[in-house]
């Protein structure tokens, strides 16, 4: 889902780096290019299919294309640098490249182009794809796909470093090199500091741990926690075999050891990844703040040791579930919002009975304090397992909601809102959790951006968006929404039973000026209590009937489109059923 960031909101952002950054060449390149000057440039030859209006240009403005991406970091930018903008080129597919002039590789037995880069995308499922391709007669070339550790939506990169073996290019006097991007709206390419060698110019031995796996919530209540699994991926970045090597992973509470693991890999070729799931599990036992850290080893001394360890933290609360960090790094919305509202919010996992979730904490921003005056609805959904892979509004059903007014509240701010539960008689906070999965989201106006972590969830999604239609991955999985979740220790006071789905039925729906209600009641000469609310929580229609008198009709054409709840409480039970008016 292509996504937008606010524009008032500016941030220091630490800097990714894959496979090292500015790694000192241990080889000698007998070919350069740093696109020094726009002449430079023209020496290379820009072509490809596409109908939109980017093209490959010339820059020596490093700034950040986007909000929340670093300045482009290369050994040389500040002098200049090849730059696609797939951003600026609109909803056009593309598929464009550009050639270096010839260069002669006669007398070299081995050719490797190195380059660096700052590269961000969007599309997921292959379609944005970046590759080198190689051509030793100016006709045919064959290309190798590249960076394709970098994941969708992550604009965090200052640089990235690529190596590439051309083995087709060896002895060869008319060689060309080119970069080619197919994509589809995406964000930028920008290319610099290209040296090709007769040598690896990685250095021999350097191991590179990335992709951590983390638990499944920064902080979790300790009624919640559940054990804790480990992973991580060890990548051999240079240019030897590395024998012997070994993972690791740590757990510190107050700085004192409280958890490890270590897994012996082997021997990991040049450019071969392992991913490494670790044996043991860990089950935090109190409330505390925790660090975790994997690191990875080999026989050889690491020629760049920084790489070699990933350290994280996570948090056992008394109360709060929070998939954010608190370092929110920007706001973001969807591209084009698909109606009036969209939503945002998290997946959190119930493990033990016995809690009620009654207030979540959420942020805003907007553009202009566009929020000021205005109001934002938020939802407990539980997830209703099935086993169909295309995930609708029927696999979820709400089961509490809150609301909140904004008077004159800053952008970024931190906001409470109560958990009002969809089944029950008044307007108490307190809705009743039970072992599954739930989303905790947030409805904003097309007005309003999500303020969000870039902590990165990579083996489970985290933030859900629904957009006329629910993005599971939301917007990728560098951008945890703030979305909180409080939880309490639940009453012990009986509950009322529940009526079936079967015993109330609410039809058509969707509606438009009215809506039939009918109850089928084993007990139909009880009092019956029925209302109807908005996703507000504002009564719009209530009925008291001596018995179940039905069907009969509840009259809507004067209520605006929307999602509205039918509550009913008998001498059987209660159940609070959804329908939608549309116009």
């Amino acid at each position: 889902m292509k996504r937008k960031t606010i524009t008032t909101f500016s941030l220091l952002v630490a800097m990714l780096l894959l496979f090292g950054q500015n790694m000192q060449a241990q080889a000698q390149a007998f070919y350069t290019e740093t696109f020094p000057s726009q002449a430079a440039f023209n020496a290379w030859t820009r072509g490809g299919n596409n109908q939109g209006p980017a093209v490959w240009r010339w820059s020596n403005n490093t700034n950040g294309l986007f909000t929340g991406q670093p300045s482009f970091a290369a050994t040389t930018a500040a002098n200049g640098f090849a730059e696609f903008n797939s951003d600026a080129n609109g909803e056009f597919l593309h598929d464009v490249h550009l050639t270096s002039p010839v260069i002669n590789c006669t007398g070299r037995n081995q050719v490797f182009v190195r380059f660096e880069n700052q590269y961000a995308y969007f599309s997921g499922g292959d379609v944005s794809i970046v590759e080198v391709g190689v051509s030793i007669n100016g006709g045919s070339y064959n290309y190798r796909r590249v960076l394709q550790n970098v994941s969708p939506n992550d604009l965090r990169a200052a640089v990235q470093v690529a190596v590439v073996e051309l083995p087709e290019a060896t002895n060869q006097a008319n060689v060309r090199i080119r970069f080619r991007w197919r994509g589809f709206y995406e964000y930028a390419w920008r290319i610099d500091d290209i040296g090709i060698f007769d040598s690896n110019p990685l250095p021999a031995n350097d191991l590179a741990v990335d992709l951590p796996l983390i638990p499944s919530n920064f902080a979790t209540p300790i009624t919640q926690v559940d054990s804790i699994i480990f992973g991580c991926r060890i990548q051999n970045v240079g240019a030897q075999a590395q024998t012997n090597v070994r993972a690791r992973v740590e757990v510190r509470r107050n700085n004192l050891l409280v958890f490890s693991d270590t897994k012996t890999i082997g021997t990991l070729q040049p450019g071969v990844n392992d991913t490494v799931f670790f044996d043991k599990a860990y089950l935090p036992s109190e409330v505390n703040n925790y660090t975790f850290l994997y690191s990875a080893t080999q026989d050889a001394t690491d020629a760049n040791p920084a790489n070699n360890s990933l350290e994280g933290e996570f948090v056992v609360t008394q109360e709060v579930f929070a998939k954010d960090d608190g370092d929110i790094e920007s706001a973001t919305q969807p591209g084009e919002v698909a109606g009036e509202f969209w939503e945002i919010g998290n997946l959190y996992r119930i493990v033990n009975t016995g809690t009620e979730a009654y207030a979540v904490e959420f942020s805003i921003a907007s553009n202009d304090n566009a929020h000021h005056g205005e109001s934002v609805t938020v939802l407990l959904y539980r997830v209703k397992p099935d086993n169909n892979p295309n995930f609708t509004d029927d696999d979820l059903e709400i089961v509490g909601f809150g609301t909140y007014d904004f008077t004159n509240e800053a952008n970024f701010g931190l906001f409470t809102a109560d958990l009002i539960p969809l089944e029950g008689t008044g307007l108490e906070p307190g809705v009743r959790l039970e072992p599954g999965e739930y989303f905790l989201t947030v409805q904003y106006n097309a007005e309003m951006f999500m303020p969000y972590s870039s902590l990165a969830y990579h083996y489970d999604f985290a933030t859900v968006v629904k957009n006329g239609s629910w993005f599971l991955g939301g917007f990728g999985e560098n951008i945890t929404a703030l979305v909180r979740m409080r939880v309490r220790e639940r009453a012990t006071s009986t509950r009322t039973p529940r009526l079936t789905d079967s015993q109330v039925l609410v039809f058509p729906n969707p509606a438009n000026a009215q809506v039939q209600v009918k109850l089928d009641l084993q007990l139909p000469n009880g009092p019956v209590q029925m209302r109807v609310t908005n996703s507000m929580g504002n009564i719009l229609w209530q009925r008291n009937l001596d018995q179940a008198d039905t069907p009969f009709t509840i009259e809507t054409q004067n209520w605006p489109a929307g999602v509205y709840f039918l509550h009913t409480r008998t001498r059987e039970g209660m159940l609070t059923k959804q329908f939608v008016i549309q116009r």
